[in-house]
């Protein structure tokens, strides 16, 4: 089987030498940003709130005790299920 010198670049990307031959590498120029520079402004608005969402945080999704009852009963057989079926595996 015959492997090509661009597979074994790929599997090797540091190699510089095959078979005594140099090996001719194409290097693409990366553009970098420039680091953000703040002000100390900014930076104080930033530390008085470090992270922000997208919306509201509200409290839950369990309004009713019939909802909280449903999601715990549905909650309390996906676990179950899912532990029968881990340790059914695991015998194997």
């Amino acid at each position: 089987m015959l492997i090509s010198s661009s597979e074994i670049l790929r599997r090797f990307p540091g190699l510089l030498i095959l078979d005594g031959v140099n090996l001719n590498r194409v290097v693409f120029g990366i553009e970098r940003k420039p680091k953000l520079k703040r002000t100390d402004e900014v930076r104080a608005v930033l530390q008085r709130s470090p992270f922000t969402f997208p919306i509201d945080v509200q409290a839950g999704f369990m309004d009713t005790e019939l909802v909280k009852g449903f999601v715990m009963s549905f909650c309390g057989r996906l676990v179950s299920s899912f532990a029968s079926q881990s340790s059914c595996s695991t015998r194997r």
